[in-house]
């Protein structure tokens, strides 16, 4: 029988009303994590997020959060997939591990790739001086306003475009090709002040071998139009369909907060009470 061009169309838009109707895949991340009994976890080997030690010790504060967070679920196996940060996001997707952590910044393009916990942590601008502080700098209008202040940051960096923000003259900066560099540029005296995240900041004076010099805490970071010091939003990714785990993960992480646990990491890793998670709800962090 042959069928008319109208009947046709009903008919395929009958089909296509049953497909799009049809149930979507159940969610059953958290379901699979304890029937698995382990956990798999993406670093990039970077203190202080996470990093085996010497001893091949998994340690972090992405780690640690991610430790305390598993316990609930009874799970204490942790495998680790040890990866360059660009691959981090790219993995998760992949399934080559259950989570990513790196120091991940909540922002609205990362949430169209990823699904991102509440925040664990605020990084500000973070300054490093030489012992003592000498040139007593004590926030970016400092850097600005002390003519006889140096500035040193790794080129291409938000902490360079934020000396720009807050009005830092050309002349007074001094880029370099990584954070390592720029540290060295400040023991030598070369500049007077080293601006990074405060992660970065907190895994550079880690180093043992390091000596002579010190964090500025606390340290007030540029200001958006707003009058708002800015800064960035940490929180543990997981894939866009595994919202159950996060969510366990989620509430976990809230009973932390709550408790203390969550502070008790941070200053296990060297950061400070003013980097406690901002009460921006992640929806909000992930709008454009």
């Amino acid at each position: 029988m042959r069928l008319s061009g109208s009947l046709k169309a009903l008919m395929m838009a009958a089909a296509m009303l049953v497909i799009g109707s049809a149930p979507a895949a159940a969610d059953n991340s958290l379901e699979r994590i304890k029937k698995e009994g382990k956990f798999v976890v993406g670093i990039y080997n970077q203190a202080p997020w996470g990093w085996r030690d010497a001893s091949g010790e998994l340690k972090g504060f992405d780690v640690d959060i991610i430790k305390e967070a598993l316990k609930p679920l009874g799970i204490q196996k942790i495998d680790v997939v040890i990866t360059q940060f660009p691959a981090l996001i790219p993995g998760l997707q992949a399934g080559r591990f259950d989570a990513a952590t790196g120091g991940l910044y909540i922002t609205p393009q990362r949430c169209k790739l990823v699904s991102f916990t509440e925040t664990t942590l605020k990084v500000p601008d973070a300054a490093i001086v030489r012992a003592g502080n000498p040139k007593n700098i004590r926030g970016f209008a400092d850097i600005a306003n002390k003519k006889d202040v140096i500035f040193g940051a790794t080129r291409g960096s938000l902490t360079a475009k934020h000396a720009d923000m807050a009005g830092v003259p050309k002349d007074r900066q001094i880029l370099f090709q990584d954070n390592q560099s720029t540290m060295s540029a400040l023991l030598a005296g070369r500049v007077d002040v080293q601006v990074s995240t405060s992660g970065a900041a907190v895994a550079l004076l880690s180093d043992p071998k390091v000596q002579g010099l010190e964090r500025v805490v606390p340290f007030e970071g540029v200001k958006d139009a707003q009058g708002n010091e800015v800064f960035g939003n940490v929180g543990v990714a997981f894939r866009l369909e595994d919202i159950a785990l996060r969510n366990a993960f989620d509430a976990e992480i809230g009973r932390m907060k709550q408790d203390g646990r969550l502070l008790e990491i941070m200053k296990r890793y060297g950061f400070t009470e003013s980097e406690t998670a901002a009460t921006t709800p992640r929806d909000q962090l992930c709008k454009e």
